[in-house]
């Protein structure tokens, strides 16, 4: 059955390819899964080793970086920022994908992440070969020995790599994310403060015009906050996963009162990262 070796063998023998070569392995690969590709000539690629375009649901067109890279050579933010910045001034580019056979530091994922582009690193390419069954790829492009032995080994470690288990996963831990929590408790000070400053202060006086502001703005603040950092939970996939819509209509219909419950639920459901 196909081991953890069996695939660092290949990713080491893609990891030797001729970077041109590697590119059209790729462009091929990306076919498996519907797309109709052309690798760019290299003085004329722009940024974009392959342009992909894909039918259905609707008709959309990717531009795909291949990265043929050692081990410890990681896509770091200011390279992805360099591959945005492509889809950014690209008029016929919907999307953009960095492939690479070495990995992506976690600064490059977040910021990927923020703009909606896609990475898929060494390992996750060899699992879209063994998806595919493309085999072919294997014996067309690298050098892999007995390719008949080689191929049933594959096989049958892609069925034990796909087939759901019956295990019980275990609990997911806290998500340390701390998402718009800042802008929460801003929101939750301006509505109760503004609400006390209101109630207390003589009507006309300055004091209960603060106060006002400060319940408008808390009141119409407080949704949207509610929003946007549920928004960010379910983003980054964390362990609490709210219904922004529910939490934030809900807010709003009650003047604050849902929103307190809801940043109370979310501190005791996860943790704060002040990279996130």
């Amino acid at each position: 059955m196909a081991t953890r070796t069996d695939k660092d063998t290949i990713l080491d023998l893609l990891r030797d390819l001729d970077p041109y070569v590697f590119e059209h392995l790729v462009a091929d690969l990306w076919e498996s899964e519907g797309w109709k590709t052309s690798v760019t000539q290299q003085s004329r690629d722009q940024g974009v080793d392959i342009r992909a375009t894909h039918p259905d649901p609707t008709p959309r067109t990717m531009g795909i970086e291949a990265k043929r890279y050692d081990e410890d050579n990681k896509v770091g933010e200011r390279d992805v920022k360099v591959y945005h910045s492509t889809l950014e001034d690209a008029d016929d580019l919907d999307e953009f994908t960095i492939v690479t056979t070495g990995s992506f530091t976690a600064d490059g994922k977040v910021f990927a992440y923020e703009n909606d582009l896609n990475l898929v690193d060494g390992d996750e390419l060899v699992d879209m070969i063994l998806k595919h069954e493309r085999y072919d790829l294997l014996s067309q492009y690298l050098d892999i020995g007995d390719f008949d032995r080689t191929q049933a080994e594959l096989s049958t470690g892609l069925k034990e790599q796909i087939e759901p288990t019956t295990e019980v996963p275990p609990q997911r831990t806290k998500t340390k994310i701390r998402g718009r929590i800042p802008a929460l408790v801003t929101a939750t000070v301006m509505l109760v403060g503004g609400g006390i400053l209101l109630g207390v202060a003589p009507s006309g006086n300055w004091v209960a015009t603060l106060g006002g502001l400060g319940l408008t703005v808390g009141f119409f603040g407080f949704p949207i906050v509610v929003f946007l950092d549920a928004y960010h939970l379910r983003k980054y996939d964390a362990n609490y996963q709210p219904n922004l819509w529910i939490w934030s209509l809900a807010t709003f219909m009650t003047m604050g009162i849902v929103g307190l419950w809801y940043m109370i639920r979310r501190l005791s459901r996860t943790s704060l990262r002040e990279a996130l």
